[in-house]
């Protein structure tokens, strides 16, 4: 289908994009600002892509906190699946002292947005949240009539992935952004009806 299409089209040009900047990197040092672009490079496949290693997630220790935090939420879902726990609720003890992060807050919080939500809300919670946000843009790719929508709904899509890692609709500033593409991309949808015509 032509929506099947664009999302291989735009994979590959991804994949080829990435593969250029890591290749031309190595040669633009000598032109301005070229050796602040090749160090931006180095910094990431330092840091993201070499940091993917199973040895290198054994030793880190955010990685680490962030496997225990996942943890205690496993923890508390199993207690109670399908409601959780409410919003209030401390899924693992206080670290450090009175007046620190990880005494106050960190009992509460989590970077994984998607664990959080089901020991928070339960499975219940977590599917009400799938349709109200998924749902569109699933929606929008499969019934795209304009790149527009899907420009915006890939937008959405990235933030709900960085969700795995950092919980950014918990986040203001964030949260606002990823309801005004959500909104943008449902106010982009097409009528029931032109979704059930093909293509043209």
């Amino acid at each position: 289908s032509g929506a099947a299409l664009r999302a291989s089209a735009a994979v590959i040009t991804a994949v080829v994009a990435l593969v250029g900047i890591a290749l031309v990197s190595a040669y633009v040092s000598d032109i301005p600002g070229g050796e602040w672009f090749a160090s931006q490079v180095d910094g990431y496949t330092t840091r993201v892509l070499e940091g993917l290693g199973s040895s290198t997630r054994a030793n880190d220790p955010s990685a680490l906190y962030r496997a225990s935090e996942i943890a205690h939420l496993q923890n508390a879902l199993s207690s109670s699946p399908a409601v959780g726990h409410g919003f209030g609720f401390a899924y693992q003890g206080p670290r450090d002292r009175p007046g620190t992060f990880w005494y106050d807050r960190a009992r509460y919080y989590s970077h994984n947005f998607y664990w959080w939500t089901l020991a928070k809300t339960g499975v219940i919670g977590l599917a009400l949240f799938a349709c109200a946000i998924f749902l569109p843009l699933i929606r929008m790719v499969l019934h795209a009539r304009n790149s527009v929508g899907v420009a915006v709904a890939a937008g959405a899509a990235g933030m709900l992935a960085v969700s795995w890692f950092a919980p950014l609709p918990l986040d203001s500033p964030a949260s606002l952004a990823l309801g005004i593409l959500i909104g943008v991309v449902t106010a982009q949808l097409p009528e029931p009806d032109e979704e059930r015509t093909p293509n043209q």
